[in-house]
């Protein structure tokens, strides 16, 4: 019978052999080892026959060859599940979603479901096992901690000595619980579906008011009432209660807890509601002998610390949950100085059982006998990791706002400047000979455009910049740039364009759009000295839908979104430097080229176009920089063809000219007067108002800066066409921290001038406008 045996033995080997060579030789191997999901062959005996990459890493083995000199019976937690599963597979063949805990290669217990059936020979004998897993373990500790919940919950409910209740929206009682019927003499069923019976006449008002505070969204803590039971006799309660939502949030009646406060039976609900309460207190509570030693700590404590809830800790000197260094401090200054004074208050550091340290607010009390003496320390600690992080994240926002309102303030002011420096410095070059002046001209005018590139930067990174926004399209906005980022990325970069061709069109400003892309793809190439692979995607994301994969992006609005990735795989960053990208003026390169506002000015443009940024990245792993833009059903505009300049003079008409800054007034009058127009000059709104009532002649056009003193541009036209319907209106502002120029850049019927504007600008619009006119009057 051995030999028997044996000869069936190699056979069987040689079976798995010859289909492992056909397998790795298929045209499926490609497939097996690079799905995603974990893939495996196993024989009868726990062999590994062969297993793909995310096998190995799921299971967190080093390479394959490692993880192939295991057995598969190594792998589970219990060695009977594997057992089981076989004597499973070998009656059913196939099994499905079978749950199971297997051993990672650090000792770590992670859930899986399998799924795995048997190939079998021609004589129906066991060849193999092949199976899928998938790491269900956050899900399994999901459903746990839930059901845990859940009967907490349940069994606080009815093992509560406190009365709880329970009220639709319009008042009628659906919960009543055990408690309730021995505090009020009503049975559940006299009251459900019924208004609540216990309100006497005289706090029917009172009830009435509290109940209104509840259905907006209010809680109440212990509020003192009278209410009546099913007797007539009037008994005092303490009442907590809050607002019940239903999946949406909204507000469909409300819960309360009710407490009789009379006598003694007040002092035994008060003690019972106080014990359940600390347990249930996510802070740590413990209590001590005088000396310091540990009497009880609350589960809040034991999971805080990463200590099971079956250690003894009785007699734990109380010192030894904290680093050195802080349990001096506790042991030497906190504790006499609790016994001292009667408190203490203080922030410590407390350590894990993994080693991990975490900071916490303390409170000690010294609770004192009736004979003086301090009979037991009790303390109060809350983890304040998740706090210090919002107070350096509130305090990174904070500095960031003040240096928004900075630059913003000093870019609008750089703008009324420019416009004068650049204006001047265009009217002289066209009286000036080629010679040495005009060439030092030519290098102011030069050094102004430079400075208002920067004015727009700043804008731009303090989310104030005067945008054009229109219906476009991202895609043909990055095929227009292709040859451009083809360049950038010459020899030595792969360039890789993705477009998602269901990709939906974004409301933004085309020319600010393309300086998020070539900034982007810039900083990518530059992290890419010696060559690499630069990607850039796009593709259709809809926040809300998959709540899992917005981890990031809590902040933005439930609805599609635009996406735009631009990833390289360069020498990426850490931490500490991803914290810090979004600054204005940092920079992570040696040699800063420009100005340190590539990053910040990318960010400030995405979030006045109502989207967000997100980076991810790691040293020598590259970084992906992802564009979340809010997706729009507008169609794109058609445009309206390019119109000739006209280079006629103004023909005598008669514009008002509104402007605070003098020296941008004086400059545009002193071009608006150049080609024959009649300049009406005003220093603000108010004057505007008055010269123009005072003026007996026609008045063809209203040139008015958006943001003056006393009357602003926008109230100051519609003040004007009261009286003069048919002037024609351009407004001028080069500041967006005013909802009114945001209303009219989005309007594309609003005649617009940003600043700083040149001489030829300012002229070009006028005409254009003003052929306009003289088209519709025709």
């Amino acid at each position: 019978m051995a030999p028997i045996q044996a000869v069936l033995t190699a056979i069987a080997r040689r079976a798995q052999r010859l289909w492992l060579v056909l397998h790795r030789a298929s045209r499926y191997r490609r497939l097996f080892d690079h799905v995603p999901m974990a893939l495996y062959l196993t024989a009868p005996d726990g062999t590994i026959l062969d297993a793909n990459p995310a096998m190995v890493q799921l299971l967190g083995y080093p390479d394959k060859k490692s993880f192939l000199e295991l057995n598969a019976f190594d792998l589970f937690a219990e060695r009977d599940v594997r057992r089981s599963q076989m004597a499973q597979i070998d009656q059913e063949n196939v099994v499905r979603d079978y749950e199971m805990q297997l051993r990672r290669r650090d000792g770590r217990l992670i859930w899986v479901l399998d799924q795995v059936r048997a190939v079998r020979d021609a004589s129906g004998r066991v060849l193999f096992y092949e199976g899928a897993l998938q790491d269900i373990t956050e899900r399994k500790l999901a459903q746990e901690q839930l059901q845990q919940t859940n009967e907490k919950l349940r069994a606080l409910i009815e093992a509560s000595p406190l009365a709880i209740l329970a009220l639709d929206r319009e008042g009628n009682l659906v919960g009543w619980n055990r408690a309730a019927e021995q505090m009020f003499g009503y049975r559940e069923a006299e009251v459900l579906g019924k208004p609540l019976p216990l309100v006497p006449d005289d706090e029917r008002k009172r009830f009435d008011a509290l109940r209104q505070r509840l259905m907006r969204g209010e809680r109440l803590h212990e509020i003192e009432v009278r209410r009546q039971r099913r007797d007539g006799t009037l008994i005092d309660v303490a009442v907590s209660a809050g607002p019940l939502r239903d999946a949406t949030g909204s507000v469909i009646g409300m819960i309360g807890v009710v407490a009789d406060v009379t006598g003694r039976k007040r002092a035994e609900e008060t003690q019972r509601r106080l014990a359940e309460i600390l347990e249930a207190t996510p802070d740590l509570v413990g209590i001590a002998t005088p000396d310091g030693h540990l009497v009880y700590m609350n589960r809040a404590g034991r999971k805080m610390l990463g200590i099971a809830e079956d250690t003894d800790l009785v007699g734990v000197p109380i010192w030894d949950f904290l680093p050195e260094k802080d349990g001096a401090t506790l042991r030497d200054e906190a504790i006499p100085a609790a016994i001292e004074t009667g408190t203490w208050t203080g922030e410590l550091h407390f350590a894990r059982s993994d080693g991990r340290e975490f900071p916490v607010s303390l409170v000690l009390i010294a609770n004192r006998a009736p004979e003086g003496e301090v009979a037991f320390i009790s303390g109060v600690a809350r983890d304040l990791t998740e706090h210090k992080a919002l107070e350096q994240r509130l305090q990174q926002v904070r500095t960031m706002e003040a240096i928004g309102r900075l630059a913003g303030g000093i870019a609008h002011d750089f703008n009324n400047l420019l416009t004068s420096i650049i204006g001047h410095s265009d009217l002289l070059l066209r009286h000036l000979p080629d010679d040495q002046n005009r060439t030092d001209l030519e290098e102011i005018k030069a050094a102004g455009q430079r400075a208002a590139t920067l004015t727009h930067q700043l804008l731009a990174f303090s989310r104030r910049q005067v945008m054009q926004p229109r219906p476009v399209d991202l895609n043909a906005i990055i095929a227009d740039l292709n040859l451009r980022l083809e360049e950038m990325a010459g020899d030595r970069i792969h360039l890789a364009v993705e477009l998602d061709s269901s990709l939906g069109r974004v409301k933004a400003d085309p020319v600010q759009l393309q300086e998020i892309i070539v900034s982007l793809a810039e900083n990518a190439c530059d992290a890419m000295p010696t060559g690499g692979r630069l990607t850039i995607r796009t593709a259709h994301f809809d926040v809300g839908l998959t709540p899992e994969a917005v981890r990031h992006l809590d902040f933005l609005e439930p609805g599609p979104y635009a996406v735009i990735s631009v990833v390289d795989n360069g020498c990426g960053m850490d931490e500490e430097t991803l914290t810090r990208i979004f600054e204005p003026f940092f920079s992570t390169k040696k040699e800063v080229k420009g100005i340190g506002l590539g990053l910040p000015t990318v960010y400030g443009i995405v979030q006045q176009s109502g989207g967000d940024i997100w980076v991810e990245s790691a040293p020598a792993q590259g970084t992906t920089v992802t564009v979340y833009l809010p997706a729009i059903e507008e169609q794109l505009d058609a445009g309206t063809g390019t119109e000739p300049i006209d280079e006629s003079q103004g023909d005598q008409r008669t514009i008002l000219l509104a402007e605070d800054e003098p020296a941008v007034l004086t400059l545009a009058a002193r071009v608006l007067q150049s080609r024959g127009y009649t300049v009406i000059q005003a220093r603000d709104g108010v004057e505007a108002l008055e010269i123009q009532q005072a003026h007996p002649g026609h008045i063809d056009m209203l040139i008015t800066d958006v943001v003056m003193p006393r009357l602003g541009g926008a109230e100051l036209a519609e003040r004007l066409r009261k009286s003069r319907p048919n002037t024609r209106v351009i407004y001028m502002s080069g500041y967006t921290d005013n909802k009114t120029v945001r209303d009219m850049m989005a309007n594309k019927d609003v005649a617009f001038l940003r600043k700083p504007f040149t001489p030829s600008a300012l002229l070009e619009l006028a005409r254009r406008v003003l052929s306009e006119e003289r088209r519709k009057s025709a």
